[in-house]
């Protein structure tokens, strides 16, 4: 699994792991480094970018600061030498679609963000006046942005790509995130928040059904 063709921003303040994940990744992909959060941010006003890797220890503050400086991200990989669990869950809770922990073969590292990223032709989907784009990971309702957070568009992409299908909290960490379940509340929390801000804009049409017992499904009735 090679990644290839994409523009990268790696958030890595150790010299010798920046030079390293430059020299792999720069042979088919355009790469930026950042040492720091306010050169990333400034990265990220300027640039567009497929995916972002990021450390949690920064000079200036932490990683995850990314989440709240930016609603409109792409996926983003914590690459951390913090292996606790309480780290992996926070970058869960702020957005975070993967965690790896350093240190990590590159052969591994690169396995691991292709299966993040979106493959680069795959279309807008539409459900009525509602249109999820997953390479630019925007959501629109009549023509109006939906602003979600990563891991809200994560769950409600994975809902809209299979329909009419029951999912629990627990289904949904591990078919998303590619974990076992830690049976957190992190899900239901991001669930809640996304069919709120679905709600308000599609003045109360349910697009996320709920059914106890079942769990979370998106709605086949979209017209």
């Amino acid at each position: 699994m090679q990644v290839k063709g994409r523009t990268l921003l790696f958030i890595e303040p150790n010299r010798e792991y920046a030079e390293t994940l430059q020299a792999h990744f720069a042979k088919q992909n355009t790469v930026i480094i950042a040492d720091c959060l306010s050169t990333a941010e400034e990265c990220l006003r300027l640039l567009r970018f497929d995916l972002i890797v990021l450390e949690i220890l920064l000079p200036d503050g932490s990683g995850l600061d990314i989440f709240d400086s930016f609603k409109d991200l792409p996926p983003c990989v914590v690459y951390s030498t913090f292996n606790e669990e309480e780290a992996m869950l926070e970058s869960f809770y702020h957005g975070a679609c993967d965690y790896i922990v350093k240190p990590c073969s590159l052969k591994l590292l690169e396995a691991k963000l292709h299966l993040r990223l979106q493959p680069v032709r795959k279309s807008e989907k539409t459900y009525g006046a509602l249109k999820i784009n997953p390479v630019s990971r925007t959501v629109f309702y009549n023509g109006r942005q939906i602003p979600f957070t990563s891991s809200e568009f994560n769950i409600l992409y994975y809902l809209s790509t299979h329909a009419g299908q029951f999912y629990s909290a627990n289904d949904l960490y591990e078919e998303i995130w590619k974990a076992q379940s830690l049976n957190t509340t992190t899900v239901r929390k991001h669930i809640s928040s996304m069919r709120r801000k679905l709600l308000d804009v599609t003045d109360g049409k349910e697009y996320v059904l709920t059914d106890f017992g079942k769990g979370y499904a998106f709605t086949e009735d979209y017209e």
